[in-house]
């Protein structure tokens, strides 16, 4: 049986440069907030997880409600309903209930002096957006201070590409209206192997932004989840169907856990739809998480690969170790125009 080679790991650096979207410090002294309970499950037939420690096992607990209506065990019925897609733009309403303001006529029997003159009704303009110093985003080094080593989370992985200039990821737009002062991106990937390694990331990317204020880590935080992890997971299953013309995938989100100021864990699940011992890329089903966070000034997407399926505390763990990582300066509130 095949095993997926080098060319798996290229599926990362799609991510790296893929999209532009009109989308730090070790020794924090902020007391971290410990995984304790996320409260929905991608294993059927359980509700929630409960994590007393990073390494410990999901247990079920019976009789809890959740946030989320879990996906049935059987297969999706199909693409329209569980592959994910990008936010649609809003269609354009051509009729949005506004009338153009008539000029007043003058009554008849109205005295000349008594008729109001037409005024017309000043445009207010758009607040003008500040400029962007890509250059001095590209020298701040913040983010890139705040990146987890990549043998921290799976001694095999590989720093195969890195950078700090957010020009071909960010529209100039999106960096105005975030407040971006800092950016990085890291991939890392390694040569999967057979047996107990089915269990350990063949890639990570770790996409990282400080903002100037909480404002605009909030407005990349919804960016990220609305735009680019979405338009990241189309390109990932575009990968795979290299392999597996007839996949079936499937999504799964929440963000009912206590982790940071803003939360999100996205499953995509592929059934490659052949049967195990036939499939190249090893008999489990491969799978992607995405785990999007915003703690203070701070936002940041990260993206990792299995040819199996994972425990999400496993993968809410990786959270943890970036907020162990950010400053106290960087998760207070600054003043919106700092």
């Amino acid at each position: 049986m095949r095993r997926l080679s080098l060319i798996v790991l290229s599926l990362g650096l799609i991510g790296l440069a893929a999209c532009t979207h009109g989308l730090q410090l070790e020794n924090g002294e902020r007391p971290v907030q410990p995984v304790t309970r996320i409260t929905f499950l991608f294993a059927d037939g359980q509700s929630d997880i409960v994590l007393n420690a990073p390494a410990a096992a999901p247990q079920p607990e019976s009789g809890t409600d959740t946030a989320l209506t879990p996906s049935p065990a059987t297969a999706p019925a199909g693409p329209p309903t569980t592959e994910p897609t990008p936010s649609q733009a809003m269609q354009a309403v051509a009729d949005r209930g506004v009338t153009p303001a008539q000029p007043a006529t003058t009554p008849a029997s109205a005295p000349a002096e008594t008729t109001p003159a037409a005024e017309t009704t000043p445009t207010a303009q758009p607040t003008p957006l500040p400029e962007v110093d890509i250059a001095a985003i590209t020298a701040n080094e913040t983010a890139k201070s705040l990146v987890i080593p990549a043998s921290e989370v799976d001694p095999g992985l590989e720093t195969s590409d890195e950078t700090s200039d957010p020009s071909d990821f960010l529209s100039e737009e999106l960096m105005a209206q975030s407040g971006l002062v800092s950016f990085y991106v890291s991939g890392s990937s390694r040569q999967p192997s057979g047996g107990s390694g089915a269990g350990r990331p063949v890639q990570l990317v770790q996409r990282l932004f400080v903002h100037a204020n909480t404002q605009g880590a909030s407005r990349m935080f919804d960016e990220l989840v609305d735009s680019a992890a979405p338009t990241y997971a189309i390109a990932a299953l575009g990968f795979f169907r290299q392999f597996y013309p007839d996949l079936e995938p499937g999504t799964r989100t929440s963000d009912q856990f206590n982790l940071a100021d803003q939360n999100r864990l996205i499953e995509v699940r592929i059934d490659p739809k052949i049967e195990p011992e036939e499939r190249e890329l090893g008999p489990g089903d491969p799978h992607i998480y995405y785990l999007i966070l915003r703690q203070g000034r701070v936002s940041a997407l990260f993206e990792l690969v299995y040819l199996s399926a994972q425990d999400p505390g496993v993968v809410t763990v990786l959270g943890e170790r970036l907020i162990n990582r950010i400053p106290s300066d960087l998760t207070e509130t600054q003043p919106s125009n700092a």
